[in-house]
């Protein structure tokens, strides 16, 4: 039976989390890189206010990483609530944490703030519907940095546009063994896209996201990198059935 309908990757043992995030600033304020640890506690808190009162106020906790001991953050980074370069850091930064902990805001790591919301499996655009309602709140009430022409201004260049990120989470180990991977790297990144491992040894997890948040809608950047992501599953099951 077709794994595949109208273009649309379904739900398989190859895709196992689908991620949306989406980069946003304070107007008028540094980036968190020129921020002091002060400022940065104080964007931190204004953030977590907007929240607070808004309709997800009851939705997050507040945890303070300044607090927090390295293997906690190693706990969070692993479970995709914050970033590993997120875990390192030694200056002030927070992350609201959903009670399912399948969303997070990550306050004062590259940008004042990324929504981070995770759905299992290839329920992308599930994903995308939920940060755009908290995104609608966050708008609603801060001023965010924002140019006509440049869109979503950001401190990562690669984020200006949109400032989304849609990733899939990937099971690959028939790509990975047939060292079929670094073919596929090379060409996704023709088409703006990048496909790389999750971590260090082989546990055939690869993370695919769109690389282009410019001059595109979030809703075409999750169209292309779902057919991305299709065409890869189809030769992922395609090397399985080849070699039984």
């Amino acid at each position: 039976m077709s794994k595949f309908n109208s273009g649309e990757v379904q739900n398989t043992d190859v895709i196992l989390k689908s991620k949306i995030n989406l980069a946003r600033n304070l107007d008028k304020i540094p980036f968190p890189c020129r921020m002091s640890n002060e400022l940065r506690k104080t964007i931190c808190k204004k953030i977590f206010a907007s929240i607070q009162n808004s309709k997800f106020g009851g939705e997050f906790d507040y945890v303070d990483l300044s607090v927090k001991n390295d293997l906690d953050k190693r706990i969070l980074a692993d479970k995709g609530l914050i970033t590993q370069e997120m875990a390192q850091q030694t200056l002030y930064c927070a992350v609201l944490v959903s009670k399912d902990e399948k969303m997070s805001i990550m306050l004062c790591e590259e940008e004042h703030m990324i929504l981070n919301i995770i759905c299992d499996g290839a329920d992308i655009k599930k994903a995308y519907d939920i940060a755009d309602k908290i995104d609608n709140i966050i708008i609603s009430d801060l001023k965010i940095a924002f140019d006509n022409k440049l869109g979503f201004l950001t401190s990562n260049p690669m984020h200006l546009g949109s400032g989304m990120k849609a990733s899939y989470l990937l099971y690959l180990p028939a790509i990975t063994v047939t060292n079929m991977d670094a073919k596929l790297t090379g060409m996704v990144s023709k088409l703006g896209f990048e496909l790389k491992p999750m971590f260090d040894g082989n546990n055939y997890l690869y993370e695919l996201s769109n690389n282009i948040s410019m001059g595109i809608s979030e809703e075409n950047a999750i169209d292309n990198l779902t057919a991305v992501c299709s065409l890869i599953v189809k030769q992922e099951y395609s090397i399985r059935e080849n070699t039984n």
